[in-house]
């Protein structure tokens, strides 16, 4: 969903809060006084905005993780505390270089299909912290941080300031025969 579809009430009386003010998925605030829909903003501060809301929703935590196998990239990842596996597109497997595992993995997608998944090994900065996992390969997808990747890391969502927080030291994920 875009910033302009989250936001398009704000023009019309649907949303927004009392003051008028347009709520940043990013925690800045700033006063609503362009009179056109953000798609058409002459504003460059509302088409950022718009352009990093892109993968966004209200309430859920975005956060840049850097990979790593044989090359390195930076993404920006959806942290995801109801999905067990970390999700990458096979394009930026492929473009970090990342081995892929010999077997497929069936999962449940959230929408209740189920799929045979290729995965891959890498290692993932998140936080100040870096550990080894294994992500699914989900053509079509957006990144996303898994339980298990969190877990290894020593990471927990603080819901209240919307960010990853050291939950304990961080842990190894054995990746193991």
């Amino acid at each position: 969903m875009s910033l302009t579809r989250l936001m398009g009430g704000l023009w019309n009386g649907r949303g927004g809060d009392a003051k008028g003010w347009e709520v940043d998925l990013w925690a800045a605030r700033r006063p609503v006084d362009c009179g056109q829909a953000m798609s058409h903003c002459h504003r460059p501060a509302f088409r950022k905005a718009q352009e990093r809301a892109t993968q966004a929703r209200v309430g859920h935590i975005v956060v840049r993780a850097r990979l790593s196998a044989r090359r390195s990239a930076t993404a920006d990842f959806l942290v995801d505390t109801g999905a067990t596996h970390s999700i990458v597109p096979p394009a930026l497997a492929r473009k970090v270089g990342a081995p892929t595992l010999p077997q497929r993995f069936e999962v449940s997608l959230a929408d209740g299909r189920r799929r045979r998944l290729k995965a891959c090994s890498m290692s993932v900065s998140v936080g100040g912290r870096t550990g080894p996992t294994i992500a699914l390969l989900l053509p079509g997808s957006d990144p996303l941080l898994g339980v298990e990747t969190l877990e290894a890391l020593g990471l927990k969502v603080n819901p209240e300031r919307r960010r990853l927080e050291p939950s304990r030291a961080q842990t190894a994920l054995l990746v193991g025969a």
